[in-house]
């Protein structure tokens, strides 16, 4: 790993790659592996094949996880 990213164009393309894989992991609810994940313009969603808001990108478009309650503590008095 450390000879390939010693390279930039070799770093470039691997890092390029880790965002599309993380892209597809994203898709299919799955974790990432690091936080690279793809640029998209607005105009090139449907290449991507996500919804996009125009302002706040295409992560604020994926469904939510449930919340779960907060934890009550006891204070001691």
């Amino acid at each position: 790993m450390q000879e390939q990213l010693h390279d930039p164009f070799a770093s470039i393309g691997r890092y390029a790659l880790q965002a599309k894989e993380n892209l597809q992991a994203v898709k299919e609810h799955r974790t990432l592996v690091g936080h690279l994940l793809p640029y998209i313009p607005h105009y090139r969603a449907q290449d991507y094949q996500v919804e996009l808001d125009p302002v706040n990108g295409w992560l604020d478009t994926l469904p939510k996880p449930p919340q779960t309650p907060p934890v009550e503590v006891e204070q001691q008095s």
